[in-house]
């Protein structure tokens, strides 16, 4: 879908293999929907984007979301169960979310230096997850969820009001402020 669409909606169904949908640059409440069992698949949305929704279902493999620097009230999900999931939102973010479930297997969420009030949460159980915030960051929460392995959970320098939580149990991880 080109730059500054506007409601656009692009769905690819259930066990397609190596789809792509893109949804340009300044898009408004764009909607990439890639259902669950797809293998490869990439949904792209452009910097800037306003309210644009990009979800992939559960039990994912080597699929990639991602979202440009600025974006505004942008969400990717991606469902419990993925392998090697990769969501990326670039700097200066505001409410951007990026959400992987429980059980997710080296799952990566990073949202830039910069944001305001980002989230990203990785569920429990997770093995070799990993969650950075860059520095500088204001209000921002990174949780990791009860008996993770590996878990590594950073926030950098200058951070104002950030919350790193990782729960009980957890083996090997690591909370650096």
């Amino acid at each position: 879908m080109g730059d500054g669409g506007i409601g656009n909606v692009g769905v690819m169904l259930g066990g397609r293999i190596g789809n792509v949908g893109v949804v340009g640059d300044g898009g408004v409440g764009n909607v990439g929907v890639m259902r669950g069992g797809g293998v490869g698949n990439v949904g792209v949305m452009g910097d800037g984007g306003i309210g644009n929704v990009g979800v992939m279902g559960d039990g994912w493999i080597g699929n990639v979301g991602v979202m440009g620097g600025g974006g505004v009230g942008n969400v990717v999900v991606m469902g419990c169960g993925g392998i090697g999931n990769v969501v990326v939102m670039g700097g200066g973010g505001v409410g951007n979310v990026g959400v992987m479930g429980g059980g997710g297997v080296g799952n990566v969420g990073v949202v830039g230096g910069g944001g305001g009030r980002n989230v990203g949460v990785m569920g429990c159980r997770g093995v070799g997850n990993v969650g950075v915030m860059g520095g500088g960051r204001v209000g921002n929460d990174g949780v990791m969820g009860d008996e993770g392995i590996g878990n590594v959970g950073v926030m950098g320098d200058e951070v104002i009001g950030n919350v790193g939580v990782m729960g009980d149990g957890g083996i090997g991880n690591v909370g650096v402020m």
